[in-house]
């Protein structure tokens, strides 16, 4: 699923999601910027009782917006609901760490 671009404009960022009985997997990738932080909350719709693992493995920037996203998520779906996998990102890897969310590599 990709958000619409501007006219004209080629797409900047890209997610998809897969779930099971259990668990959430929300992928990003691209350029997380303030638009695309919106998205963000419709990994919540349906959620139920499944965990959410967010994988920012093929994302190149992130807004501070989206960081904020993933901060707010955790918060309301409480500890332990919420991962995020960073792959082998190491670039976002010190923006993220610093929000003290649960970070899997």
């Amino acid at each position: 699923m990709m958000a619409a671009p501007p006219f004209g404009e080629a797409p900047q960022y890209g997610f998809e999601w897969r779930q099971d009985a259990r668990i959430r997997v929300l992928k990003l990738a691209g350029n997380i910027d303030e638009t695309a932080a919106s998205h963000l909350a419709n990994g919540l719709i349906d959620l139920g009782n499944r965990r959410l693992v967010i994988d920012l493995s093929a994302v190149e920037e992130m807004a501070q917006a989206a960081v904020g996203e993933l901060l707010e998520m955790v918060e309301r779906l409480g500890g332990g609901r919420v991962t995020i996998d960073l792959g082998e990102n190491e670039p976002l890897a010190l923006q993220v760490d610093l929000t003290g969310l649960e970070v899997r590599r």
